[in-house]
């Protein structure tokens, strides 16, 4: 089984607190304070990040297999790395694949080191935005100019995913919406998203049906009948 990770999961599967501890150590009778930092894990008052342990549970027996996409890793980039892989994290020890996009989004607009880091979703929304304008002129033209690394009627079944989205999700949803299509074009059984308002727009929007199924941590949970009480 196939899970895809938006974002937003590995932001909020660190619910930690600092720790902070003091060693002395004496050096004839000069006395010094040396201070470490640690993180302990503490309960998550969201039920979608308290669900996450045992998501992160089931993961590391191998019940399932975690994935991502190169958007998703470009935007988790500019990310606190606090915690990250401790016993605060709640997906700490998962072993994460990364895959390709759907469309190289570079290839239609130009990311600086600035957008990459900081900017991401506003240049994807922009790239996307510029795919949706393109004719079939300006798709044969794109197809000669880069390394597709795909035929050309491939290059346009996944320009189309891409127009389509564009088509159907509020322009604020781009960004999740191409995750989730890239997620898709990858064999995800479920996309795995914090993002209600996002879920909601997938659930209430009848004009776009996918194989692969969106969902919160609670109701992955749910479909895979683990009670977590």
């Amino acid at each position: 089984m196939k899970v895809f990770f938006d974002t937003n999961i590995f932001s909020a599967s660190r619910s930690y607190e600092k720790i902070i501890s003091t060693k002395k150590i004496h050096w004839g009778d000069i006395e010094f304070k040396n201070e470490e930092q640690s993180y302990q894990r503490k309960i998550a008052e969201n039920p979608e990040h308290q669900a996450l342990l045992y998501i992160g549970a089931y993961g590391r027996s191998g019940a399932f297999s975690a994935h991502i996409t190169r958007s998703i890793k470009l935007e988790m980039l500019p990310q606190s790395r606090f915690a990250r892989d401790t016993e605060a994290d709640a997906l700490r020890g998962i072993g994460v694949q990364t895959h390709p996009d759907i469309i190289e989004l570079s290839c239609f607009r130009s990311f600086t080191l600035i957008d990459d880091l900081m900017k991401i979703k506003p240049a994807m929304t922009e790239a996307i935005g510029i795919i949706k304008d393109m004719n079939d002129s300006d798709i044969s033209v794109a197809f000669s100019m880069i390394n597709a690394g795909c035929t050309y009627e491939d290059f346009l079944n996944r320009i189309g995913a891409v127009k389509k989205i564009a088509a159907i999700f509020d322009r604020k949803h781009w960004p999740d919406a191409f995750h989730y299509v890239s997620a898709e074009h990858n064999g995800a059984d479920f996309f795995l998203t914090c993002d209600q308002k996002f879920l909601n727009f997938v659930r209430n929007t009848a004009e776009y049906k996918s194989p692969c199924i969106a969902l919160s941590p609670t109701q992955l949970l749910q479909n895979l009948n683990i009670a977590t009480h």
